[in-house]
């Protein structure tokens, strides 16, 4: 900034003082709403409702909307997912994929995915 003394100030030092406190204000105000945006979302993260505890409420049944037929498979099989109208490969692929590997973690069985863009979809072999 520039200090003020008895001999008069020019134009151009005055405008570059107005510059620098619209900036100040400015890097001011963001920090303010920054700071009450992190303040009311960490309030939410910390304050919850904890409900009271209940017995005898039965665990719903979680059912998968797509059936892969894993378990059905033997090793040297294969299954071709086709996709869907408007569904790229890519996508059905990244769904595909990490479901047969779940499984096969999970019953120790193992299978291989392969993007069939001849075929219109994602083919799994069964390879253990």
């Amino acid at each position: 900034m520039v200090i003020l003394n008895n001999d008069k100030m020019s134009l151009a030092n005055a405008n570059n003082d107005k510059k620098v406190i619209a900036i100040y204000i400015v890097f001011i105000f963001n920090a303010l709403v920054s700071s009450i945006f992190c303040f009311t979302y960490f309030l939410g993260v910390f304050i919850m409702k904890v409900g009271k505890i209940e017995k005898k409420v039965p665990v719903p049944v979680v059912h998968s909307k797509i059936r892969y037929p894993w378990h059905d498979m033997k090793v040297g099989e294969s299954v071709l997912i086709e996709a869907e109208e408007g569904e790229s490969l890519f996508n059905l692929k990244r769904k595909v994929g990490p479901a047969a590997r779940y499984f096969g973690e999970k019953t120790g069985r193992a299978f291989k995915t392969l993007l069939m863009r001849e075929e219109n979809g994602v083919r799994v072999w069964r390879t253990k």
